[in-house]
Parts: structure tokens; C-alpha cells; sequence
């Protein structure tokens, strides 16, 4: 399960500062800040849907990240953790804090030059027992969160998101057809059938949210990509609009949000090769 899209994706929003197990963004390796690139244009014979990514520096970015890696990794135990950091001489309240409600517990760790969160650890309580589920760390440049890598219960990295901010580069030169948090979805709809593309479309109610969710396919039936606007009922303000980029085998390579002050680029490995 990626952590990341979970949470985004109608559970606990992107950025909702005040929930608790907000398991979001990045790297502790500064990366250089993002320039505005126009869309990229698709290769002759090639959907347009599967070029949408934001810029080669995160294309560059991700084919680093998904390089073999020796794994080693061991999950830690809640204590075992908690008791590392107070070993390295942190102290918790102002190094790191801990978050817990019936379902998860998190351990947040700071980031020393700006107090921002630098790296979130998520156990999972099932059955009365705590099991790590993985964790994100986040890179920033200045204020601004950059980008973030989300790890599984094994330590792979599963997802690497770049974060692109709407004063920097816009909306519309990220999605090959313009989608932005503002378009409407009977506007994307209408579009769609003024160029004859199959679609269905369908809506569905969480204790969350509300999501209209318009899924594409080609000519030969496959889907091509999923669209999703995100109604929340009790928290409008972070309401958005998310579409998922699918592979041949119909798996997510790239999911791509868009929230009233940026768009998360988010994306997947594929960990099964």
C-alpha cells in the first residue's frame, strides 16, 4: 500500500497539518528546485496520458531512485525506535513528537535548519500489536517542501514525489490537457465527448469524502487513466482533483494531484520486478 495516496487520496489530505498520522513528504538530500517546463510533448504513437510528468528533473530524479539496492533493512519496533532517537541524544516535544489515535501511531522527527517535519516512521495497531508500515522523508528548499520519499514495511522505496507549487509552475503546463484544481468535472466530461473518447464515470461516498471519478480507455477498451475530484465534506479547504497514470498492466506509474497551492508528481515503482 502506498502511504502516500492513501492518506491523499480521501482519507487524511495532503498537508492537513492538525490530523494526526500525517504521514507525508520526502528526501533529507536537497535536490535543485524545479524549473516551469512547458507539457511535455507525447512521441508519435504514444497515448498523451503516458507522458504526463512534471520535468525531466523528475524523471532524472526517479530513474536514480530506482536503481537496485542491497536491502538490509530490518522494521523496527515502536520502542526500539523511539529508544534509538533518545539514545542519539533527541528529545521529544522539541526533536521529534509522537502521534497516536486508535489506528496508527506516528513518530515525527524535525527537520534542525527550519523546525519543518524531516522524516515520518508509521506503526499500525492490528490485533493490540504495533506493525511498521514504512515512512516518508522530505526534502526542502528554504520553507518549501520539495519532494518526498515514501518507504514500505521493508524499506523499498515505493514513491517518489515532486511537489510544484502554483507560483511557480502552473497547473496547466504539468497536464497534457490542461487540468488544473479549478476544472470542472462536467467541463472535463464534455470535453471528453467532443473528442469522442470512451470514458465511464461514476460516484462514490466515503465517511470523508464524496468522489466523482471518471476513468478513460482506448480503442481497444484498456484503460488508459483514472480522474478523481475529491469533495471533503467537513474540510473544503482541501478539497482536489487527482488523475492516475496507468501502465500496460494496468498498475499506477504516475499519480499527479492538484491542491490549491501545488501539484504533487507522484511516482510509483514498480517493486515486483
Amino acid at each position: 500500500m502506498f502511504l502516500y495516496l492513501y492518506k491523499l487520496k480521501g482519507v487524511i489530505m495532503v498537508d492537513s497539518i492538525n490530523s494526526t498520522n500525517l504521514i507525508q513528504q520526502v528526501k533529507t538530500q536537497q535536490v535543485p528546485k524545479p524549473e516551469a517546463k512547458p507539457a511535455l510533448q507525447p512521441a508519435q504513437n504514444e497515448a498523451p496520458q503516458q507522458t504526463e510528468v512534471a520535468s525531466s528533473v523528475a524523471s532524472a530524479a526517479s530513474m536514480a531512485y530506482a536503481a537496485p539496492q542491497v536491502n538490509t533493512f530490518k522494521a523496527p519496533s515502536f520502542e526500539d525506535y523511539v529508544a534509538k532517537l533518545n539514545k542519539e541524544g533527541k528529545i521529544e516535544g522539541k526533536d521529534y513528537k509522537i502521534e497516536k489515535d486508535e489506528e496508527y501511531t506516528d513518530v515525527i522527527e524535525f527537520n534542525k535548519d527550519n523546525n519543518k517535519e524531516s522524516k515520518v516512521n508509521v506503526w499500525k495497531n492490528v490485533d493490540g500489536k504495533l506493525e511498521y508500515m514504512g515512512s516518508e522523508e522530505y526534502s526542502y528548499q528554504g520553507d518549501k517542501k520539495i519532494c518526498t520519499d515514501g518507504r514500505n514495511a521493508n524499506g523499498k522505496l515505493e514513491f517518489h514525489t515532486h511537489h510544484y507549487y502554483n507560483d511557480e509552475v502552473p497547473q496547466a503546463t504539468i497536464s497534457h490537457d490542461g487540468l488544473t484544481c479549478n476544472t470542472k468535472v462536467e467541463d472535463y466530461i464534455n470535453n471528453l465527448k467532443a473528442k469522442g473518447v470512451k470514458f465511464t464515470e461514476q460516484t462514490e461516498e466515503n465517511k470523508y469524502s464524496t468522489d466523482h471519478i471518471v476513468e478513460e480507455y482506448d480503442d481497444n477498451g484498456k484503460q488508459t487513466m483514472k480522474t478523481v475530484w475529491v469533495t471533503r465534506k467537513e474540510d473544503p479547504k482541501y478539497n482536489c482533483v487527482y488523475r492516475d497514470l496507468l501502465r500496460a498492466d494496468g498498475t499506477v506509474g504516475t499519480s499527479v494531484v492538484y491542491t490549491e497551492d501545488k501539484t504533487d508528481v507522484v511516482n510509483m515503482f514498480d517493486l515486483t520486478k
